[in-house]
């Protein structure tokens, strides 16, 4: 397993482009990524074919999945996570022959539980650790902050749905606050901003705000 600090920097002054799991993913092409830099959240590689990117994610089984995809470059999770709350936990990275995996690291976390919907960076987020956010995609943006990104660049972080479809085609359903999840996602942008001096975006898929003729509904 790698250390979190081999990470530090890694790609100082690009531009990354973080995923989520929203609606709008749907509308894009996987090529127009193939020579980008990419953070997966959760399981969004499963549904969208990325060619080459990094993972974050609170889940310990994603990891598992995601280590079959040789495109994977490292995955990060906490060294305590969120898979003891999930349906199926199955085994952890760290039991047998997963514990030799070099694209592995363990995010070490002081304070291991998790804030919900009481989650606020400007309390809970630490800059020598990924944080521990009410959505993934929080540690997913950290994650592209600490490997040195000026810009990130948000993929599906929708917070509402697109014709009334949540998450892109075939992805598990999932919590649906947007009002929450749309706050805590604008405190984190401003976190991210004082502490890494980074500029935070939203891709849109479509030609302008008017969506082509599509209804976004949000918060």
């Amino acid at each position: 397993m790698k250390r979190l600090d081999t990470l530090k920097d890694k790609h100082s002054g690009s531009t990354i482009w973080v995923f989520g799991s929203g609606a709008s993913v749907g509308y894009l092409s996987p090529r127009f990524f193939d020579d980008k830099i990419c953070v997966a959240t959760n399981l969004i590689a499963d549904y969208f074919d990325l060619r080459a990117y990094y993972l974050f994610t609170h889940y310990h089984y994603c990891v598992l999945q995601n280590l079959a995809n040789p495109g994977m470059l490292a995955a990060v999770t906490h060294d305590v996570c969120s898979s003891r709350w999930h349906p199926n936990p199955g085994s952890i990275p760290g039991e047998g022959c997963v514990q030799n995996e070099s694209r592995l690291i363990y995010n070490t976390l002081t304070d291991p539980t998790p804030k919900g919907d009481g989650f606020d960076p400007y309390k809970h987020a630490k800059k020598d650790e990924i944080v521990f956010g009410s959505s993934s995609i929080h540690g997913s943006m950290h994650l592209a902050a600490w490997m040195g990104a000026s810009n990130i660049v948000l993929v599906g972080a929708d917070c509402g749905s697109i014709d009334g479809e949540h998450r892109v085609d075939e992805y598990p359903p999932g919590h649906q606050p947007w009002d929450l999840y749309n706050r805590h996602l604008m405190r984190m942008k401003a976190w991210l901003k004082e502490n890494y001096s980074v500029e935070v975006y939203s891709l849109n898929p479509f030609v302008n705000f008017n969506l082509e003729g599509h209804k976004f509904q949000g918060v």
